[in-house]
């Protein structure tokens, strides 16, 4: 997890979910699938404190499925953006075999090239003063 207030000028990092907005910018709350999935409800609360709205149990399935095809959906108070990255391998179960979960029941259809691209869905929950994502996690600032 990293936690991040964004200004014009600055972008200050924190390892705790926050408790208010910034006075001015954003707060981007970064997650990987798993810690997502662990911590869905204190991140609906601190939604509900920050926003007065939580993320439908529709889209936290949609953030949650590995699976899932790029694609865009809305609500009233936020937007859910959903794509799929293409990345040298890398897994969340297994790091030693990037691509596996994706390419387990065609190990052998393809070019070997293949099985060692990741193409994992990445999620962005994107509220007017609030982004969450999931799987991407941003480099040090």
């Amino acid at each position: 997890m990293r936690i991040f207030s964004v200004h014009t000028d600055q972008i200050q990092e924190t390892d705790a979910l926050p408790q208010a907005l910034p006075e001015q910018g954003f707060v981007w709350m970064t997650f990987s699938r798993r810690e997502f999935e662990i911590m869905q409800g204190q991140v609906q609360e601190v939604l509900e404190r920050l926003c007065q709205a939580k993320i439908y149990d529709l889209h936290v399935q949609d953030v949650l499925n590995n699976q899932l095809p790029s694609h865009y959906d809305f609500t009233a108070d936020y937007d859910l953006l959903v794509f799929r990255r293409l990345a040298q391998g890398r897994t969340e179960t297994d790091l030693s075999k990037p691509g596996e979960i994706l390419h387990r029941e065609n190990a052998h259809a393809g070019p070997s090239i293949l099985r060692r691209i990741d193409t994992s869905p990445v999620a962005f929950v994107v509220f007017d003063r609030v982004v969450i994502s999931d799987r991407f996690l941003p480099p040090s600032f």
